[in-house]
């Protein structure tokens, strides 16, 4: 498992997961060996307990916190209808309470017995008296609804992905996005003729893991940028990324070879969420070491002429193709998890251009890979460009956050105010819009 050979998420017979062993017998440092390697923590055992159940039942808060913190559902029931609230309040594990109760947790939800989190406390004991604190709290605030943070996808992806991302909701009523269709891999709706003739890929003949310098798809690419980790090389171009070709069909290594990195799929776990201020986004489920592939920006592959007709351009990427035809990805009406990806002016992700299963050069794969360590819970974003903001500061502005911010209503008017000392014709600056509501 260590190597990444073995699945993190295997069921025994009772459906149980490493994880949820894990949990049980309270080896809190294999939970997070567990979690760096994508481990599930949405599985459920044949009583459909979660791991934080069983954490709760254990009464280990240490664990129970590194799996919040890995987006665990604090409130989901099992076949009782127990949370791991219940759960925790019939065991009388006052640590465990506290924290579910810090992070937002429910005491009135009743199990199918009727009970409430109060109902399975011994009066006047330490939980019973957290339980009462807790309320007079919630009375204290008016009554005002306390968004928490609810799983409402299991997986967005439907399985299609090697690991699953869920979706998540704690700012509006807003129901996991089902407006487009999610697919794993570019499609075409209408004939693109790309050249996937087999016998016109330039190939390696490498018998090893293609690490040396004579791998012809490592020269293709100047050299191959992958460490035997299958992360990109410290001196990789994050300006102007070079083309990458990876080993394909016609190659004579095998399948596990260091070149196949963007081929081999999403590895780290992500999350689609609902954000305060730009919709919905992705964010990392657990640390990011830097130059480690994301994700590919999936969609449907159009011409340029095809985009200029389409009403909605906030998805389409340009494959930018200088030497003749152009091309679009278009994520509008079917895409994967990057279409949520948003714009950010200190990006921590970059895309680069990959080619695997065909080489034809108006047709590369769009792979985001980290340009700096990602923290666990901290939002993904790529720099969508001046073009983009071009056109669309008209109607909306950039609301990052960052210091660096160059699209935000501030930093458009401090460009204008210094454009206006410049210009003796005022009225000629671009018009700076309004920001509509967050879909």
């Amino acid at each position: 498992m260590v190597s990444g050979a073995a699945s993190p998420a295997p069921q025994d017979s009772g459906g149980w997961t490493p994880i949820i062993w894990a949990a049980e017998h309270k080896h809190i440092e294999v939970i997070r060996m567990l979690l760096t390697r994508g481990a599930d923590v949405t599985l459920t055992d044949n009583e459909e307990n979660i791991c934080l159940h069983w954490a709760s039942f254990t009464g280990s808060a240490a664990i129970a916190e590194v799996l919040l913190n890995a987006r665990c559902d604090l409130h989901a029931v099992n076949y009782h209808g127990d949370t791991p609230l219940h759960i925790a309040a019939r065991e009388s594990y006052h640590d465990c309470v506290l924290l579910f109760l810090s992070r937002g947790a429910n005491p009135e939800l009743r199990n199918k017995e009727g009970d409430t989190a109060w109902d399975l406390t011994p009066e006047r004991s330490d939980v019973w008296f957290a339980l009462q604190l807790n309320r007079k709290l919630r009375l204290g605030v008016g009554n005002r609804a306390v968004r928490t943070e609810k799983i409402i996808c299991r997986d967005v992806a439907r399985g299609y992905e090697n690991v699953p991302i869920p979706c998540v909701n704690g700012v509006d009523g807003e129901p996991c996005p089902e407006d487009y269709k999610y697919i794993s891999e570019n499609c075409e709706t209408s004939t693109m003729n790309i050249d996937r003739n087999i016998t016109h890929l330039q190939h390696c003949t490498c018998v090893d893991d293609c690490s040396s310098s004579n791998c012809l798809c490592g020269q293709l690419s100047i050299r191959c940028w992958y460490d035997k980790d299958g992360r990109l090389l410290q001196e990789f171009n994050k300006i102007e990324p070079p083309l990458i070709f990876e080993c394909n069909q016609a190659c004579s290594c095998w399948r596990n070879c260091k070149n196949r990195v963007v081929q081999s799929g999403i590895k780290v776990r992500l999350q689609l969420y609902r954000t305060a201020k730009m919709g919905w986004g992705v964010r990392a489920l657990h640390t990011i070491p830097q130059g480690t592939f994301i994700c590919e920006y999936v969609g449907e592959l159009i011409s340029d002429a095809e985009a200029d007709v389409r009403e909605d351009d906030s998805y389409l990427f340009d494959l930018d193709n200088k030497d003749g035809e152009v091309y679009c990805i278009d994520a509008r009406y079917y895409g994967n998890i990057s279409r949520f990806i948003n714009h950010l002016c200190d990006p921590n992700i970059i895309p680069v251009r990959v080619f695997m299963l065909h080489q034809d050069l108006r047709f590369p794969r769009i792979a985001f890979f980290s340009s700096r360590d990602i923290r666990t819970g901290e939002e993904l974003g790529f720099d969508y460009g001046d073009r983009f903001w071009d056109i669309k500061s008209k109607y909306f502005t950039c609301q990052c956050g960052s210091e660096k911010c160059k699209h935000s209503a501030e930093a458009i008017a401090l460009e204008q105010s210094r454009l206006a000392r410049l210009d003796p014709h005022p009225e000629l600056l671009p018009e700076l819009g309004s920001l509509p509501p967050a879909p």
